[in-house]
């Protein structure tokens, strides 16, 4: 069967009559999907080679603003020897990019199986994590990376907004957090609709981070805007 007569893949995203990948017009038919489906649609994906070309076709520009921001945090020395967290790391779209300005030491942490055999295989990761990312303290060491980075992990279906505390508690104290998301969150989807950005706020009215930066992106995924945060972590959970 032909990945786009998946059924879950329908849900997943929608193709137009022309051939194209249309992202925005599937969000309420993700949302219906449980976590072990949509990993199971990723595993799907990759397995049939469309995964990174699909999402390329949809312009999703998410690794690259993001390794991008992630840089400008840090110098030439520092880069070579800090340790980064990609959270929702898939294929490893986000630590390519990261590499490209000089990062070598990342770990990835994702659902899907397939994923991490790919991305592994590529050489993207020194460890990767297979878990779902939300309110349970993942195989990971608390305070343990200097960074922790993520683009895409924010959206219909995926990480839910609890997921952001665990962003938190496995950053050392000082340590830079940089996420990207698809503005269409805020009021499409019923997870993120008027408490994703109320949870950001909490955490740094209760002295857990600090912002940095929230930076707009123009045209982020499907020709629709999305942003870029960056948080200092001030203390420990």
């Amino acid at each position: 069967m032909a990945l786009s007569e998946d059924k879950n893949f329908k849900k997943f995203y929608k193709t137009s009559p022309d051939g194209q990948l249309h992202y925005q017009d599937a969000i309420k038919a993700r949302e219906g999907l449980t976590k072990e489906e949509i990993a199971k649609t990723f595993d799907a994906w990759v397995d049939k080679g469309k995964y990174e070309s699909d999402t390329s076709r949809l312009g999703y520009v998410g690794p690259q603003v993001t390794a991008e921001t992630v840089s400008k945090l840090y110098d030439d020395v520092q880069r070579e020897r800090i340790k980064i967290l990609d959270v929702a790391a898939g294929t490893g779209l986000l630590s390519r990019e990261l590499r490209k300005y000089g990062f070598k030491n990342i770990d990835g942490v994702d659902p899907s199986e397939k994923s991490k055999e790919l991305a592994m295989k590529d050489g993207l990761y020194d460890r990767y994590v297979v878990d779902f990312v939300d309110e349970h303290d993942l195989d990971i060491q608390s305070e343990s990376y200097d960074c922790v980075a993520s683009t895409g992990g924010f959206a219909a279906g995926l990480m839910p907004c609890s997921a952001i505390k665990e962003f938190i508690r496995v950053a050392k104290i000082g340590g830079m957090i940089c996420f990207s998301v698809p503005d269409y969150i805020y009021t499409a989807c019923e997870e993120y609709r008027d408490r994703f950005e109320p949870r950001l706020v909490q955490y740094e009215d209760s002295g857990l981070w600090k912002r940095r930066s929230k930076t707009p992106v123009k045209s982020y995924l499907d020709n629709a805007p999305g942003t870029i945060y960056v948080f200092t972590k001030i203390k420990s959970l």
